[in-house]
């Protein structure tokens, strides 16, 4: 997964935390399970990296094909990133665990537990339990399987996620941050300029879109857009070059369960090994409602033309 350690799930001021792009694996725990040995199957295993952290690894293939990883779960931070083929790279990260602010402290990301998984009509259904500051969460994944579509000479690699999650517990947000309070689904990513970017721009459903200034500021401000799916724009940028092999960061889009403001903040910070963007979904009256319950879709995608 990718870079940047993040130094706790809790802190005075928000900080982005970078999913290690390689994980140096020990591996404790695997698995293949599908309907029949020549099938395409799911694959899950547990990992620790050299720090210690935990993370689990989804893989899709076959003996045929092989097994490419394309999910990967933070158990500690509770980031968690898809990729829907071996050409793509791993980029930008969802944050499963809302974050939110309370008595001035923000609280982004907690641990993960995975309770249970199945394989559900051929998707990989995944449930986890989490600690997010004083509140609990139960989410629900079920990612489907990495898909192609061809529409003439264009090609389009893509995997979804379809997200539930639930919360528990009791916390006084803080009305000091309007549209920052609680984040029903935030995406972490990296733009330190024009030529060094896991995305290039945010793009919401009506089709606006909206450059990163490069300068600390909350871009996308409470208030200025409303709105049910939002994307962040992938490609190849001269540091996936460097350092993914020019393998292509997908484009993440988010599906919300029902139109909910859309914010943004860019860091500034010019270190590719640190996100330096969030983008989100407030949470109902302009997220200063702790959610109980709500539903989300993810779908990481890489576009390419195909040779004649």
């Amino acid at each position: 997964m990718k870079k940047k350690s993040h130094e706790a799930s809790c802190d005075s001021k928000p900080r982005l935390r970078r999913l290690p792009r390689v994980m140096a694996a020990a591996l404790c725990l695997s698995a293949l399970f599908g309907t029949c040995a020549h099938a395409q199957t799911w694959g899950i295993s547990n990992k620790v990296n050299s720090g210690g952290d935990a993370s689990i690894s989804i893989s899709y293939g076959s003996p045929q094909t092989g097994y490419p990883e394309c999910a990967e779960f933070d158990m500690v931070s509770s980031y968690f990133r898809l990729s829907p083929d071996s050409s793509t790279a791993w980029a930008s990260s969802i944050i499963l665990n809302p974050p939110y602010w309370s008595s001035n402290v923000y609280h982004q990301g907690g641990a993960l537990t995975l309770q249970s998984h199945s394989v559900v009509n051929g998707n990989l259904v995944l449930n986890f339990t989490g600690i997010d500051g004083s509140l609990s969460t139960a989410s629900v994944v079920t990612i489907h399987p990495p898909a192609i579509s061809t529409n003439g000479t264009a090609a389009v690699d893509a995997i979804r996620a379809d997200v539930s999650v639930s919360v528990t517990g009791s916390v006084v947000l803080d009305p000091q941050h309007p549209g920052e309070a609680f984040k029903v689904v935030a995406v972490s990513s990296m733009h330190d300029s024009n030529t060094v970017w896991d995305n290039q721009y945010v793009q919401t459903g009506s089709g606006q879109i909206f450059n990163y200034p490069d300068t600390d500021s909350l871009f996308i401000p409470n208030g200025a857009v409303t709105a049910s799916s939002f994307l962040l724009q992938g490609g190849i940028s001269s540091w996936q070059t460097q350092s993914s092999g020019g393998r292509a960061a997908p484009t993440i889009s988010i599906t919300l369960d029902k139109a909910r403001p859309i914010l943004a903040h860019d860091d500034a910070i010019t270190n590719p090994n640190g996100d330096n963007i969030e983008v989100w979904a407030a949470s109902d009256n302009d997220g200063e409602t702790v959610q109980s319950n709500w539903t989300y879709s993810v779908t990481a995608q890489r576009n390419y033309t195909l040779t004649k």
